[in-house]
């Protein structure tokens, strides 16, 4: 068996490093210089934020308000201008107010025209008989006729109730010796409400 030297650890020397002592710090600063190439677009960027908060924020709205208030004074000149008009309105109204079919009560309403009365008497019952007189109730009218036939009456009857405007007609009394001899008649004509409705 060879022998083996043994080994023996080596040794590293440690050498003890000496730090300088020092009593006094140097401290360095850096100077900053003024750069108006970097503030000037910041500058430019908050006054163009500020004019457009100034214009639509602010001072669209005053623009609007003065236009509102414009417009309100316009209408209010005109207001007064048709309320001057107007005046004795009421009164004027009042007077001619009968004379239109919108101030007549519902019964007056429901009333066929007088002038359609009177035109039945005048172009139909006048030209057959004499009328000795008539009188009006609602939209019944009532007449008494003489110079006339009974078979004219007749004929007269059958005229009247071929008007679409008359609903019926009666002859209450006809007073003759016989068919050829003029006689005196009384007859009632009741006329449409449906034609006064329409109207």
């Amino acid at each position: 068996m060879a022998k083996t030297k043994k080994e023996t650890p080596s040794v590293q020397l440690v050498k003890k490093k000496t730090v300088a002592s020092k009593s006094t710090i140097n401290l360095s600063c850096h100077k900053s210089s003024f750069q108006p190439k970097r503030v000037i677009p910041v500058v430019l960027i908050i006054i163009v934020v500020g004019a457009l908060f100034a214009k639509f924020g602010f001072l669209d709205l005053i623009d609007k308000k003065g236009d509102a208030y414009s417009d309100l004074a316009q209408k209010q000149e005109t207001y007064s201008a048709v309320n001057a008009r107007l005046i004795g309105y009421d009164e004027l109204a009042d007077q001619y107010g009968r004379y239109s079919y919108g101030w007549l009560t519902e019964t007056e309403a429901s009333l066929v025209d007088r002038m359609d009365l009177l035109e039945i008497l005048e172009d139909t019952i006048s030209p057959a008989a004499i009328i000795h007189d008539f009188a009006i109730n609602n939209n019944v009218v009532s007449v008494n006729l003489s110079d006339i036939t009974l078979d004219e009456t007749s004929a007269l009857v059958m005229e009247l109730e071929s008007d679409p405007r008359i609903e019926s007609v009666t002859v209450y009394s006809a007073k003759a010796d016989d068919s050829d001899m003029k006689a005196q008649v009384a007859m009632t004509i009741i006329m449409q409400k449906e034609a006064a409705e329409n109207e």
